[in-house]
């Protein structure tokens, strides 16, 4: 059976306060869609100072697509739960089918709230070309509201680091921190920002497996240098009309996240400050639980690690085996100003440099 896809360790929230009508209870539909995919991927605002064009997202008829709902989930989060597939590519052909990954909302009934979430992430993915080291994004359908996907062969990143308390080799660090930067840096390039990097939203793929029922000794078996990594989990993405060269370009952003990956400016209560930097700092704690196998400031609460990253400026110990060149990233991405943190070109120029070395 294929391993988890999304991990629970620490699920994402509402990225944004809604509107009183929001917590109402709503049709469990998308908004009626207009050409393939739904009005409110054509009709945002941001998007027509934005370089990047949405992709059109095919419309997927229920009858084309066979859920799994006897399986163990793939994932499962706050207002979301993600179910492997089976999707019918040609009329003409119904045993021809492709494994594939379903997200759908618990609340049968969703709120407009919910509803927005999920539009707010395929609308995200929808600005995406099709990149190795993104997760795909296959299709939509409208009733019931669900989002079909690329599905991930070797489950999140979080799960594969909970196997065991001894180092990855550092090539493999180096060739994983790689992909994860040249994806960043692809998202930035194309004027989102990811606002929960954290190792449960990564996945991990072995490209030559596309059946159904990988062995779980193939599984467990497989060389870590085989398999590729894949930001996912959208779901609090942001689509920023301009993001210039500076490297703090900022929007005010009451978002909800994962309080152990944030970044001081963006743990704010009120009038939290957001841009690719806070992505950028995340990524610095990421490289970090890839050293270690452990997750940040795991035995503080929320409040309690809000207070120490940004009062006190604390950061965890980065342990005397990580090589130099790594440690710089790891420090220079959470540095406390965010003007001061490595760019993505910086982190992959590093990264490369490291694994000539090897």
């Amino acid at each position: 059976m294929l391993s988890q896809q999304v991990a629970s360790s620490s699920s994402s929230s509402s990225s944004s306060s809604s509107s009183s009508s929001s917590s109402s209870s709503s049709s469990s539909s998308f908004s009626s869609p207009s050409a393939s995919y739904p009005s409110s991927l054509q009709s945002e605002s941001s998007l027509s100072s934005s370089p990047a064009s949405i992709v059109p997202i095919p419309e997927i008829l229920s009858q084309q697509l066979e859920i799994h709902i006897d399986k163990q989930p793939l994932g499962n989060g706050t207002f979301a739960v993600v179910l492997s597939g089976a999707l019918a590519l040609d009329d003409s052909q119904p045993t021809t089918k492709k494994l594939v990954a379903v997200k759908q909302l618990h609340n049968k009934s969703p709120t407009n709230e919910e509803l927005q979430e999920m539009e707010r992430e395929l609308k995200a993915m929808s600005l995406l070309p099709h990149h190795n080291n993104i997760v795909s994004l296959i299709g939509f359908t409208k009733q019931p509201p669900q989002i079909i996907m690329e599905c991930c062969s070797h489950g999140s990143l979080y799960k594969y680091l909970q196997k065991s308390n001894e180092m990855l080799p550092t090539k493999v660090i180096a060739t994983w921190g790689l992909q994860l930067a040249v994806g960043l840096k692809f998202l930035h390039d194309h004027n989102l920002v990811h606002r929960d990097i954290k190792s449960s939203n990564v996945l991990l793929h072995l490209p030559r497996v596309h059946i159904n029922n990988l062995p779980k000794q193939e599984e467990e078996e497989a060389d870590p240098m085989e398999l590729v990594c894949k930001w996912a989990d959208f779901g609090l993405a942001g689509i920023k009309s301009t993001i210039d060269t500076s490297k703090a370009t900022a929007e005010v952003s009451n978002y909800k996240g994962t309080f152990a990956f944030m970044a001081p400016e963006a743990s704010l209560v009120v009038d939290s400050i957001f841009s690719r930097m806070c992505d950028n700092y995340s990524f610095g704690l990421l490289i970090w639980e890839m050293c270690t196998r452990k997750v940040p400031f795991a035995n503080l609460s929320d409040a309690e690690t809000m207070q120490a990253v940004v009062m006190h400026k604390k950061r965890e110990e980065i342990p005397k085996e990580v090589p130099s060149r790594i440690r710089t990233i790891i420090e220079g991405c959470w540095d406390d100003n965010p003007s001061e943190r490595l760019t993505m070109d910086e982190v992959i120029i590093l990264f490369e440099t490291q694994l000539k070395r090897l």
